[in-house]
C-alpha cells in the first residue's frame, strides 16, 4: 500500500513501473507473460491509466520493443505487449473497482484511487468498497502475484486505515511534510523509510517540506489557506485523526472502563489516560483506546446506587436489533453493567431473555421507545414480566426528532465530560464474534463501532440499534438530572426568602431580641 499527498504523482509511478517491469521480462526472457490489471474508482479514470501506459510504449524508445503488432490488442483500455506469450488475458487492461472481472487473471493489480466520495461517502459505500477491496486479490493466479493500492484519504473514516489495522500490507507513506515526533511514532514502520532517515538525521525537519521542488513551504501554505484544516490533513499530511475529532463528536477514549457491582459504587471515579486497557478489542478510529479509572484513593467510600432502569429499542424481524441496555445511576455519573440486542424481534424467547436481565439487575422500570409498534412491545413485554414474578414499571417513552443528532446531544456531553461508566465484561461481549455473521459484518452491530462512527449527518451509521438504546437510557437520566437540579434551585431559593422574611427590620430599627410563635411561621402569602 502507497499513501501519498494530493499531487505526488502516485499514478505515475504505478504506470511506469508497469512498463517497466514488461520491459524486464523481454530482457529476461525474450517475451513477456505478465498481465496488468489498473483498477480504479470508476472505469473512467481506469482507462485513462491504461492509455498512458501505452502512450509511455509508443512514445519513449526504451519502451517501443513492447508496442503490440498488428494482430494483437491495442485499444486503449486493453492491449497486448510486442512480445507476448500465448494467453486469453491482456497485458494490460482497466476496469472500476466495482467492474466487471469475472474470469480475468493478473499476476499484478495496481489499484489507484479506489477511494473518493463517489465510493467512500457512507458507512454503506465504505463496507462494499472493503469488500472488493479484498476480494480482488482472488483475480491473482495461483501462483501468486501482486495486489499494490495506491490512494489518498479522502474521508476520515478511510479504508486504508482500516487496511493498515489488519497488519497483512506492507505500507508506505508520504506525507506533503516530515511528520512531528508524536505522529512518526503513531505511523511507525509505515512512515517512508526514506523520511523516517531524514528525521533520524535532523529532527528539526519535523513540520517542513518532504518535497519542495514539488511543494514547497509557499505552496503549501496555500493549499492549506484554501481549505479546511480536516481536508488539508488529509490530502496532504495523510492525517485522518483531525477529521476525526471534528466530524465524529464521541471518542471511547473518553469512557471509564471497569468492573460494575450491581448495588453499589465508588463515592467518586475519576477518568484519567494512565490506566490503559488492552485486552478489550478497540473498534474506534485511530488512536482511540479505552480507559479504566485513575487510582485516587486507597478505598473509596461505596454507595448504593440512586435508580436503575432498563431501556429498550424495540425491532421488528430484520437485520435490526432489539436492543437493550442496563443503566444506574449515582452522583450525577451513569453506569451500565449490560447491554445486547437480538434480531429475533418480538420473539417469546426475546421478550422473556429482556424480562429476564431486568429481574437479574434488579431495575425499577422499563423505559421502551413507542416510536415503533405503537406501545404493543409494552403490552407484549407485561405477561413476561408476571410469569417470572418481577412485574416491574415500564414506561413508554416516545423520540422526535433526527435521530442522529438526538444520539449525540444526548451522549457526547456526558461522555466528553467522563460521565459514563461501561462494564469491562460488557464490552467484551460486544466484541466477541457472532455465531453465523461474518466478522464485517458484525462489525457494524458493535456498540463500540456505533459510538466511535457516529455522526451528525443522516445515514451515518448501518446499524444504530445499541447506541440508540444507549440514548434512551442516558436521556431518562439527563431529564432527572434536570429535574433534580431546578427543585434544588427551587429550595434554596425558598430558603432564601424564609430567611430575608425572618430576619427582617425597619431601616435603623434593631433586631428583636425575644424569639416570638412567628419566627418559625411564614404564611404562604408572604412566601
Amino acid at each position: 500500500m502507497l499513501l501519498g499527498y494530493r499531487g505526488v504523482a502516485k499514478t505515475t509511478i504505478l504506470v511506469a513501473w508497469a512498463v517497466h517491469e514488461q520491459r524486464l521480462q523481454v530482457e529476461d526472457y525474450g517475451h513477456s507473460d505478465l498481465h496488468t490489471l489498473f483498477g480504479s474508482a470508476g472505469k473512467q479514470l481506469a482507462d485513462t491509466i491504461t492509455r498512458f501506459a501505452k502512450r509511455l510504449i509508443t512514445e519513449v524508445p526504451f519502451y517501443q520493443c513492447l508496442m503490440p503488432s498488428g494482430d494483437q490488442l491495442s485499444s486503449g483500455v486493453q492491449f497486448d505487449v510486442g512480445p507476448k506469450a500465448p494467453s486469453k488475458d491482456p497485458s494490460f487492461k482497466s476496469a472500476g473497482i466495482f467492474g466487471a472481472t469475472t474470469g480475468t487473471r493478473a499476476q499484478r493489480l495496481y489499484l489507484d484511487d479506489v477511494e473518493e466520495p463517489g465510493t467512500a461517502g457512507t458507512v454503506g459505500m465504505r463496507d462494499k468498497l472493503r469488500s472488493r477491496v479484498m476480494g480482488i486479490s482472488d483475480l491473482l493466479p495461483p501462483e501468486g502475484g501482486q495486489l499494490v493500492v495506491a490512494g489518498t484519504p479522502h474521508v476520515e473514516d478511510t479504508i486504508y486505515n482500516w487496511l493498515r489495522s489488519r497488519g497483512e500490507w506492507d505500507v508506505r507513506i508520504y506525507p506533503a511534510r516530515y511528520p512531528d515526533e508524536e505522529r512518526a511514532e503513531i505511523l511507525g514502520d509505515t512512515l517512508a523509510p526514506i523520511l523516517r532517515q531524514d528525521l533520524a538525521d535532523d529532527p528539526s525537519l519535523a513540520g517542513k517540506p518532504t518535497d519542495p521542488g514539488r511543494f514547497d513551504e509557499q505552496a503549501l501554505l496555500v493549499r492549506e489557506s484554501k481549505s479546511t484544516r480536516a481536508h488539508f490533513a488529509r490530502q496532504y499530511l495523510l492525517d485522518t485523526t483531525l477529521g476525526d475529532k471534528e466530524d465524529h463528536p464521541i471518542r471511547l477514549n473518553d469512557l471509564i472502563v471497569a468492573d460494575i457491582h450491581p448495588e453499589v459504587a465508588p463515592a467518586r471515579m475519576i477518568w484519567g489516560t494512565a490506566n490503559k486497557i488492552e485486552d478489550i478489542p478497540i473498534w474506534g478510529l485511530t488512536g482511540d483506546r479505552f480507559n479504566g479509572p485513575v487510582e485516587v484513593a486507597t478505598k473509596p467510600e461505596m454507595l448504593e446506587y440512586t435508580g436503575k432502569i432498563m431501556a429498550v429499542d424495540p425491532s421488528g424481524r430484520g437485520k435490526d436489533e432489539t436492543s437493550w441496555c442496563v443503566s444506574m445511576i449515582l452522583n450525577a455519573t451513569i453506569f451500565v453493567p449490560d447491554f445486547g440486542g437480538y434480531l429475533s424481534g418480538f420473539e417469546d424467547k426475546t421478550l422473556r431473555s429482556i424480562a429476564e436481565s431486568a429481574a437479574q439487575w434488579g431495575v425499577n422500570a422499563i423505559v421502551v421507545e413507542t416510536n415503533f409498534g405503537d406501545g404493543m412491545f409494552e403490552q407484549l413485554l407485561k405477561p413476561h414480566l408476571r410469569a417470572i414474578g418481577y412485574p416491574c414499571q415500564v414506561i413508554s417513552k416516545r423520540s422526535f426528532g433526527k435521530k442522529e443528532e438526538r444520539i449525540c446531544d444526548t451522549l457526547e456531553p456526558l461522555i466528553t465530560q467522563h460521565r459514563m461508566v461501561i462494564d469491562t465484561n460488557a464490552l467484551r461481549r460486544d466484541a466477541a464474534a457472532r455465531e453465523g455473521m461474518g466478522e464485517e459484518a458484525a462489525m457494524q452491530y458493535r456498540l463500540a463501532y456505533q459510538l466511535s462512527r457516529i455522526t451528525r449527518k443522516r445515514g451515518s451509521l448501518l446499524h444504530d440499534d445499541r447506541i440508540e438504546v444507549l440514548s434512551i437510557a442516558a436521556g431518562h437520566w439527563v431529564e432527572h438530572m434536570a429535574q433534580d437540579a431546578a427543585s434544588m434551585m427551587e429550595d434554596e431559593e425558598s430558603r432564601a426568602m424564609d430567611d430575608l422574611v425572618r430576619n427582617w427590620r425597619p431601616e435603623g430599627g434593631q433586631p428583636r431580641k425575644q424569639p416570638t410563635w412567628t419566627d418559625n411561621y411564614i404564611p404562604n402569602n408572604m412566601r
